[in-house]
């Protein structure tokens, strides 16, 4: 019987480790791009400046088009920095466009509400599923070997 619950046991923890790298993989998946048309904002060389849909955004698409109000396209590098996992965008510090305000048009990959509150939990709950799975081997490996009779 010692045999077949240490194979019982790592079964079940190789299963575990596989079903959390899945649920996380499939959520990744879950997801839509949107398109966003000249939002306004204004540029600051000295702090990142959130999109209007920051809290949506998985990931920004590195296509972005940002334009003065007068019409002039900005260079992404020269006169502005976009952080794409973020959502966020500021001025460089030599950046003429700087204290001005901006039209971005971008697109951004977005996951529907389920998949972002999935993320969140695995995103707490990582951490300390590698420590019950530590407690729950310990335990059945030491009561395996007898030690607490």
């Amino acid at each position: 019987m010692k045999g077949g619950l240490w194979t019982v046991v790592v079964v079940v923890v190789f299963l575990v480790a596989m079903m959390s790298g899945a649920v996380g993989t499939q959520t990744d998946q879950v997801t839509s791009t949107a398109q966003v048309d000249n939002e306004s904002q204004t540029l600051t060389s000295s702090t990142w400046t959130d999109l209007d849909r920051a809290d949506e955004v998985v990931r920004v698409h590195a296509n972005e088009t940002v334009r003065t109000d007068n019409g002039t396209v900005l260079d992404r590098g020269t006169d502005y920095k976009m952080d794409y996992q973020d959502a966020e965008i500021r001025a460089t510090a030599n950046s003429s466009a700087a204290g001005s305000a901006v039209n971005i048009t971008y697109a951004y990959v977005t996951a529907d509400e389920t998949s972002r509150g999935v993320l969140a939990l695995l995103g707490v709950l990582s951490p300390f599923l590698g420590y019950a799975l530590l407690i729950i081997g310990a335990v059945v490996l030491i009561s395996w070997l007898g030690v607490l009779k």
